[in-house]
């Protein structure tokens, strides 16, 4: 999914509307997909990273990427959120089963 400024927005809805309504395993599995995506656009990032550095572009160019880093973080945070909730749900443990 990608928000209106275009920056993609891994987890939003699977967060929003279905956290209770899934078994652990269904979450895990969720969580590992989003952290491959995460990953892949953090090697996308750094490539960008690499071909700015060489390219010498404009200021803007370079706040566009700071945006996209800056954007990063905040879906990086989200998903370390996620994960801890379903480790340590606020509500107190919950018993896996498979």
């Amino acid at each position: 999914m990608k928000t209106p400024d275009g920056i993609n927005n891994v987890g939003a809805d699977f967060h929003a509307e279905c956290s209770a309504t899934v078994t652990p395993s269904e979450q895990f599995a969720y969580l590992l997909t989003e952290h491959m995506l995460l990953g892949e656009e953090h090697r996308r990032l750094m490539r960008t990273f690499a071909t700015l550095k060489r390219a010498r572009p404009s200021n803007a160019r370079w706040k566009a990427h700071r945006r996209d880093v800056q954007a990063h973080k905040s879906l990086l945070a989200n998903h370390r959120i996620a994960l801890e909730w379903m480790l340590h749900p606020p509500c107190g443990r919950i018993r896996l089963s498979a």
